[in-house]
């Protein structure tokens, strides 16, 4: 489990793609709400300090804490790589600019972390959030999973999260604000901030959770 977490923000904004900045303030503010919510009963993650290892002395139970830190945001424009996925249709009917593997995005957050100095360890954990109509799959093989806010395969995906190496932690964030099965969180209740960060938090606090415990 993680005892503690810090996080960073990573936009990822290639040239010809976009984020608003409402897009990324409001991300960075609900980490930061998150932060100020530590050891509350509130917090979003509070019922995760049920969850334990045995990392104490002797062996003993070391519980959860409930402690997010939210270490800032970056903005990087660094140009997309070639394809090594086939482009296909995403849940509004535009087909991806460009489809990138996982390999590709564990490169991308392992560049932007050394490029800041940040830390490895798994007191941390890097989200990447990447533009409309950039399309990503787990490897060269579109059926073993991509992501797809249609949600028309099974092995469709909003986001995950993983590892790289042995101790840095990540998770990527598609942009998720296009019809499909990524949306299911605002179908019976409006998105209070009228804008596709609403979408993507909802998904935030899911990886992070499953990162956590």
């Amino acid at each position: 489990v993680q005892h503690s977490s810090t996080v960073y923000a990573i936009f990822w904004q290639p040239p010809g793609y976009y984020y608003s900045p409402s897009y990324r303030s409001t991300i960075s503010q609900y980490f930061n709400d998150l932060s100020a919510a530590s050891f509350r009963t509130g917090n979003v993650y509070a019922s995760d300090t049920q969850y334990y290892d045995k990392t104490g002395p002797g062996s003993t139970k070391n519980f959860v804490s409930d402690s997010v830190t939210f270490a800032g945001s970056v903005l990087v424009k660094n140009a997309v790589p070639a394809s090594k996925c086939a482009n296909y249709i995403m849940g509004d009917g535009a087909k991806s600019k460009a489809c990138l593997t996982d390999g590709q995005l564990m490169t991308e957050i392992k560049n932007v972390v050394a490029a800041n100095h940040w830390p490895t360890d798994l007191g941390h954990e890097y989200f990447l959030f990447t533009p409309k109509q950039l399309g990503d799959c787990f490897d060269t093989r579109f059926k073993d999973g991509c992501y797809d806010p249609s949600a028309a395969s099974n092995n469709a995906y909003c986001a995950y999260h993983s590892w790289i190496g042995v101790s840095t932690l990540y998770a990527v964030l598609p942009w998720a604000d296009l019809t499909g099965g990524c949306q299911y969180s605002t179908r019976h209740n409006p998105s209070p901030n009228d804008d596709g960060a609403d979408i993507v938090i909802n998904l935030i606090s899911h990886e992070q959770n499953e990162t956590i415990t």
